[in-house]
């Protein structure tokens, strides 16, 4: 991965107050506005929210690996911090988060992983973060 994508990453994380995003797609489809190719932007869109919720919720128990299901349904197991674009987007993530971040933004991407979703259910049902106990994500190709 190249200086190229990271500053397109960060650009586009700048950029998201001005966009109201609602889905995985929209995300997509702005990061492809910025010129990321559509394969990269996909994970991106994917990996962005897993990124913003764990470092929004520090104190939870992220799990260390995912699940990727292939079109002919084979499952691989991965090791997030052994992808090279999830660590990119972590630290240019960090980098937003280090340079007065938008709340609303913050908020917006988070809320478009599955592990935002699971976890706000669990709160919403009386849960406590204590609770939480997340199971690997799976990602289907």
């Amino acid at each position: 991965m190249n200086n190229d994508l990271n500053s397109k990453i960060i650009t586009t994380i700048n950029s998201l107050h001005k966009y109201e995003i609602i889905s995985n797609e929209d995300l997509r489809i702005l990061l492809e506005k910025e010129g990321v190719a559509n394969d990269i932007a996909v994970n991106v869109s994917i990996f962005l929210p897993i990124v913003f919720c764990k470092k929004m919720l520090p104190n939870v128990k992220f799990p260390k690996y995912y699940i990727e299901v292939g079109k002919s349904g084979e499952h691989v197991r991965h090791k997030f911090d052994d992808n090279e674009l999830y660590k990119i987007i972590d630290s240019q993530t960090q980098i937003y988060l280090d340079n007065k971040p938008d709340r609303e933004v913050i908020l917006r991407i988070a809320s478009l992983s599955a592990e935002f979703k699971a976890i706000n259910k669990l709160l919403l049902d009386g849960g406590d973060l204590d609770d939480v106990k997340l199971t690997e994500t799976m990602i289907i190709k």
